[in-house]
């Protein structure tokens, strides 16, 4: 018999929506499971777009299914929780499990009895099937892999999936509209073009900066798509979209790879328009030069802050010099490099603020700003209330010396840069 599973992303009021995530940790991890439809039933429902009544998220779980797969970050851990007590109520039958950044950083809320376990190791398809396995009968709960049942007395280690294995965005079943819908309101974003999906390239970062999940999500260690398998997904759906993201904490890490990519793209005359992230550091001229070619748009760095004293404060110290060497270099071939920086890290003053903007501006570079989110401080001591504090787009954690709160408002969400600028050379 099949097992009925229905994905959800638990519906919530975001600040704002990177829509990433939506196509991979979301719709890639439920077209594992779609892939095998002679074991599995699956249906989607994700309620982070706000394109539903509650009505009809009700409806979802009043159809009973077995199994119950939330995904869960430190910003909705809340509305995760209340997703988990409702279908408890509604169908005491179904088995829920979580996954996401959440279960890593505050456990204790998915040990809790409207949760029957979490993952915690490996990769999130393994031990979702795992959780079901075990569920079904067709292993113990000692030979779980990458979950923790019993309310968290049973947790043993997970397992990697081959990245061969990964499955590919279900486009035809995730809210492609409801994205669009959201991606028109990103006027930052949707110069790129009005269509605009993401594709998972690699998981693992061996960086592992103390206040970046990548690592503690997808292991230290990189895990890569094989490039013709990932060459033929761009060719069969080139015409669904204008703009690929490709999904990998640092998409040159592996250079070999990425100039495969780019000869082939550019040998079988793809008109592919993307974007990518990665560090400075793995960055030359010749790999820019080629990245162009293929059709490479705009490269996201993740910065941070400028000013080395800061840089130390959060254990990730920088060559400002060959970041901004890098800038030029991406801004000489057509690439637009983004340099990503944070408001709010510890000992930071609004002269710091303005002055990583400056030098990242004169060096060719766009400007995002996000809020500093020390995920590493939580605990399982944490209170909801803390785990909110922790969302990085309501700015309730760190004051930036000298910046006032709608200062600090006004960069994060306006990202009108040059006025702020302006005003502060004045």
């Amino acid at each position: 018999m099949k097992s009925k599973i229905l994905f959800l992303w638990p519906p919530e009021l975001p600040y704002d929506l990177t829509l990433h995530y939506h196509y991979t940790d979301f719709g890639e991890i439920a077209a594992y499971f779609l892939n095998q439809p002679d074991r599995y039933e699956v249906d989607i429902f994700d309620g982070g777009v706000l394109a539903y009544l509650k009505k009809e998220y009700v409806s979802y779980l009043l159809k009973e299914y077995d199994y119950l797969v939330i995904l869960t970050y430190i910003q909705n851990t809340h509305s995760a929780v209340r997703a988990a007590e409702l279908c408890k109520k509604i169908s005491p039958k179904t088995k829920i499990i979580a996954y996401g950044s959440s279960p890593y950083y505050v456990p204790q809320f998915f040990e809790k009895e409207s949760f029957d376990g979490y993952v915690w190791d490996g990769d999130w398809e393994l031990a979702i099937e795992s959780f079901i396995k075990y569920h079904n009968g067709e292993i113990t709960k000692e030979n779980t892999k990458g979950i923790c049942v019993d309310e968290g007395k049973i947790k043993n280690k997970g397992e990697w999936l081959d990245p061969a294995k990964w499955a590919f965005p279900p486009l035809d079943l995730l809210p492609l509209g409801d994205y669009d819908r959201v991606l028109s309101q990103k006027k930052t974003i949707k110069k790129f073009g009005d269509r605009q999906i993401s594709v998972t390239v690699s998981r693992g970062c061996p960086f592992a900066c103390p206040f970046c999940k990548a690592s503690v999500m997808y292991g230290r260690q990189e895990k890569r798509r094989p490039v013709d398998q990932f060459i033929k997904y761009v060719e069969d759906n080139i015409d669904r979209f204008d703009v690929l993201q490709m999904f990998a904490p640092n998409f040159t890490l592996d250079q070999e790879w990425t100039k495969e990519f780019c000869q082939k793209v550019i040998d079988k005359k793809l008109k592919l328009d993307w974007r990518c992230t990665t560090r400075a550091q793995l960055i030359t001229p010749e790999l820019a030069e080629i990245m162009a070619k293929a059709g490479c748009k705009s490269i996201g760095i993740g910065v941070e802050s400028l000013q080395d004293d800061i840089q130390k404060n959060i254990g990730k110290v920088l060559n400002t010099h060959q970041i901004l060497d890098t800038f030029r270099t991406l801004k000489k071939v057509g690439i637009i490099p983004k340099g990503y920086i944070m408001l709010g890290l510890p000992g930071q003053t609004r002269e710091d603020v303005y002055e990583t903007i400056r030098m990242i501006t004169e060096a060719g570079g766009e400007v995002r700003p996000s809020s500093y989110s020390p995920y590493q401080n939580l605990n399982r001591q944490s209170t909801l209330k803390e785990i909110a504090a922790m969302n990085r787009y309501t700015y309730d954690i760190n004051a930036v010396k000298g910046l006032s709160p709608i200062e600090f408002l006004k960069i994060v969400f306006e990202r009108d840069l040059e006025d702020h600028q302006h005003h502060y050379e004045d």
